[in-house]
């Protein structure tokens, strides 16, 4: 390396810091190697290898919502534990180290079920905000990621007390971001989301329609070209199709059409949850068939469920099992209808033995050969609660937790630091 390893990865933070609103899939890998370069070229003791270090997650962790390599995610935790360890309690950094490792343990928990990674992730996280005075300009940050993992924790266990506190500091987090601050987009849609999820617990429809106006307000603030948006779009069109199914009203199913399709034409056609999006817009199609009778809504919605079925593979890019022939009807719940759902590769063994599902019952449930319980998940990733297979000979019960997509996307900030 024959540039200085202080300047080298400064350029490095400054492109890291451009991908988290930019695709710049060239300038991220060579930003990686610069930092793995920096931090090799200085001593370990060096004051700067914490910052290179978490650096070098946030880097690591941007790649791996691109790609959906696991190997990534697992060396941005790595490497983010040592930028933690590295520091000393009272350092004023140290604070945004932790919020970025439980941003990283979060994304791990989605795509392994790992119940100890979100424990984790919470403790952080939790450790982050004490650490962070009230009007720190990064609080707004890391008490979104704490709300986001809390939501993660109800929806694995239930426990509705996750989910009232992930609301109240989701609403902090927004309240704490100023108008024009280029992260409260996501902090209006994790908001949205965890109305949403109390909404589906509840029932109450005040929750639900709170929901879809901070949704609308993520969608209509964030930047066209920024690579959140897709799923700020998603997460909208879920909350209004979730709306006309409690009350029946076609605006809020047109709407939820119109935005849908958005979120598929704001998708890259190579981005590893492009299924996710297509299965969305197939269910809600369906629903508008179901209500009309249109053939033409039919037959866009079964061409969404083939292409979303085209682009899933049993072994997916982020290495976990999907099972295409439930991209059209599996599952149940207060929607009424599901797209897809991830499986444990321990899963995948075990259903490979069943030969899969036998049969799709006319409400949308999956019944096993070996008769499994039905299946429950939403195409937005929000489980109404936490969904589980009862494998018959066995009568033992295994977790498996709703599809890894996490909408409530974790923000990750660097540091920087002079001579």
């Amino acid at each position: 390396m024959n540039d200085d390893p202080h300047e080298a990865a400064q350029r490095a933070a400054a492109v890291v810091q451009q991908a988290l609103t930019v695709n710049d899939s060239a300038g991220l890998d060579q930003a990686i190697d610069l930092l793995r370069q920096s931090i090799q070229a200085v001593p370990e003791n060096h004051p700067n290898q914490p910052m290179y270090r978490s650096n070098l997650a946030v880097g690591l962790q941007i790649r791996f919502s691109r790609t959906g390599n696991l190997g990534d995610l697992d060396e941005a935790i790595k490497v983010g534990r040592e930028a933690v360890d590295m520091t000393s309690a009272d350092h004023p950094d140290r604070a945004l180290y932790l919020s970025n490792l439980s941003g990283q343990l979060q994304r791990r928990f989605g795509r392994s079920g790992e119940l100890a990674d979100l424990n984790e992730a919470i403790t952080v996280a939790e450790q982050a905000v004490a650490a962070t005075p009230e009007h720190h300009p990064g609080r707004a940050g890391r008490l979104s990621n704490l709300s986001g993992g809390l939501l993660l924790r109800f929806r694995r266990t239930g426990k509705l007390a996750d989910l009232d506190e992930a609301i109240k500091l989701g609403r902090q987090a927004v309240a704490a971001a100023p108008g024009d601050h280029p992260d409260r987009p996501m902090y209006l849609s994790n908001l949205g989301n965890e109305l949403r999820t109390r909404f589906r617990r509840t029932g109450e429809l005040a929750d639900l329609n709170e929901a879809i106006d901070v949704g609308r307000l993520a969608v209509a603030t964030s930047p066209q070209t920024h690579p959140e948006r897709p799923g700020y779009l998603l997460n909208l069109s879920s909350g209004l199709r979730t709306r006309f199914e409690r009350t029946g009203e076609l605006a809020d199913l047109n709407e939820a059409i119109d935005v849908g399709r958005l979120a598929v034409a704001a998708i890259s056609e190579d981005h590893p949850d492009r299924p996710m999006y297509l299965s969305h817009l197939g269910a809600t199609l369906r629903n508008q068939f179901e209500r009309s009778g249109g053939r033409t809504d039919l037959n866009e919605a079964i061409a969404a469920a083939r292409a979303a079925v085209a682009a899933t593979q049993l072994t997916t890019p982020i290495g976990r099992g999907t099972w295409p022939s439930w991209a059209v009807g599996c599952g149940a719940g207060s929607s009424g209808s599901v797209t897809w759902m991830t499986l444990t590769p321990r899963s995948q063994r075990w259903m490979r033995r069943s030969k899969g599902p036998r049969r799709i019952t006319p409400l949308g449930r999956c019944t096993w050969r070996t008769s499994a319980t039905p299946c429950a998940a939403d195409p937005s990733g929000l489980a109404s609660a936490p969904t589980w297979m009862r494998r018959s000979r066995s009568d033992g019960r295994r977790w498996l937790p709703p599809h890894p997509k996490i909408l409530t996307a974790r923000r990750t900030c660097l540091t920087s630091a002079t001579h």
